[in-house]
């Protein structure tokens, strides 16, 4: 008689986890992958195997650039979460200012060539405004990157909160590339548009929030909480 095997370990769920894994590739990175990959096979078919294997490298590093992974994001109208994947370079308070009808904190991101470069907003509301801005391409971790570079300012009102935020060029690429215009109704957490190869993003916490964050600490964007409400 054959032994019947209980086991007290939890079955897999193949369909979460394949869910909580699904990993698409943003569009604008389908032109420049096809065009590789063309080169790859033409390269092949004539025996250049080097040049071949090289380009074929390229292709999964280009997958591995445009990568947009599956976000969720609570909508907690009391947090303000991260509209970039990347390391926080810069936290300065700014006090009244120039940008924001508020006093408020400035918050630096750098997207390294690592990190994903799809960028979400950080609170739910409506986009008042969407200004492209032409400038310099210094490095994108330099301080200078945040006054002098090209980049595409963005300012959401919420339901009690104001956000203002810059996607901010590096010196690679050069181009931002939107997905919102003015009067768009927006998710914390939705798509905002990507930045090519390496970038920042400033953002703009009032006073009225708690900081939750620290200098050098990774975030991503629309899971990272950066800021709570002061209760």
């Amino acid at each position: 008689m054959g032994r019947t095997i209980i086991s007290n370990r939890p079955s897999l769920n193949w369909r979460v986890l394949a869910d909580n894994h699904l990993m698409k590739i943003a569009k604008e990175g389908l032109f420049f992958v096809s065009l590789v990959l063309i080169m790859a096979v033409v390269a092949f078919s004539l025996s250049w195997l080097w040049i071949g294997g090289l380009l074929l490298l390229f292709v999964f590093l280009l997958l591995f650039f445009f990568r947009d992974p599956k976000r969720s994001t609570p909508q907690d109208k009391n947090l303000i979460f991260s509209p970039a994947d990347g390391k926080i370079i810069k936290i300065q308070s700014l006090g009244e200012n120039e940008f924001a009808p508020y006093p408020a904190t400035m918050m630096s991101i750098f997207l390294s060539l690592l990190d994903v470069h799809i960028t979400r907003a950080p609170i739910a509301g409506t986009v008042r405004s969407v200004t492209v801005n032409q400038g310099r391409y210094f490095s994108a971790y330099k301080d200078s990157a945040s006054e002098k570079n090209a980049h595409v300012s963005v300012n959401i009102k919420g339901e009690e909160t104001d956000i203002f935020l810059k996607q901010i060029s590096g010196s690679v690429a050069r181009r931002i590339k939107s997905y919102i215009k003015e009067n768009d109704k927006l998710s914390a957490g939705k798509k905002m548009g990507i930045i090519f190869l390496g970038s920042r993003v400033d953002i703009l916490l009032p006073d009225t929030f708690d900081i939750k964050v620290c200098q050098n600490q990774k975030v991503r964007a629309g899971k990272t909480a950066l800021a709570k409400r002061k209760r």
